[in-house]
């Protein structure tokens, strides 16, 4: 944690501040660091983004990013972790179950 304290404490707001290639920081200071991999880059892998955010837990998504997250760099910077969730299909994750090979985006049908 101490590292993502750092991170945060160093990161520039004159280049929008809120995302780097492995931390996304929303407006209220709730955070998450993330990998992801964009099917763009790697035919052989889907759309895939797992992070481990402020509140302890680990998420995943299949939300479809673009090469470099590049969605977010035309995005406003969310209010919270929660709207970042919802807004992007997260789901959380246990850490066991094989539930994180399921689509979460597009959301599907029910």
């Amino acid at each position: 944690m101490a590292l993502i304290k750092a991170k945060i404490e160093s990161r520039g707001e004159d280049d929008g501040g809120w995302f780097t290639s492995d931390l996304l920081v929303f407006k209220n200071g709730d955070w998450i660091a993330y990998g992801a991999k964009c099917s763009k880059e790697d035919i052989r892998i889907h759309d895939i983004f797992v992070g481990r955010a402020s509140d302890g837990k680990w998420y995943y998504s299949t939300f479809h990013f673009c090469i470099g997250m590049l969605d977010l760099r035309v995005e406003e910077r969310p209010e919270n972790l929660s709207k970042f969730i919802t807004t992007y299909s997260l789901r959380e994750f246990d850490g066991h179950s094989d539930e994180c090979l399921e689509k979460t985006w597009p959301i599907p049908k029910q």
